[in-house]
């Protein structure tokens, strides 16, 4: 109670550790665990039930909702980045 208010599109990193991260597609990238402070922008390490790490940029244009009190966080698909790279097509040599 003692922290003063942020404004909107800024959270304390207690605030974002442990909300769940999905994707728009509602692909779970996991659980943030760390907030990783960057001078471009923070990065939001969240890591799945097997262990893999996802680091999410905290970014206006991937962030869809943030919401903290419901501990969900949901960001876009973006390929390579918080959804799947596409394989990439055969050729018919």
């Amino acid at each position: 109670s003692w922290l003063p208010d942020l404004s909107d599109g800024e959270w304390w990193v207690h605030q974002l550790e442990g909300c769940e991260v999905r994707t728009l597609s509602g692909r779970i990238l996991g659980v943030v665990r760390e907030v990783i402070p960057n001078p471009a922008n923070d990065l939001w390490v969240a890591v799945d039930d097997e262990g893999r790490e996802t680091l999410v940029p905290a970014l206006a244009d991937l962030l869809i909702d943030v919401d903290v009190d419901a501990r969900t966080i949901v960001v876009d698909d973006v390929p390579g980045l918080t959804a799947p790279e596409e394989p990439p097509e055969e050729t018919g040599d």
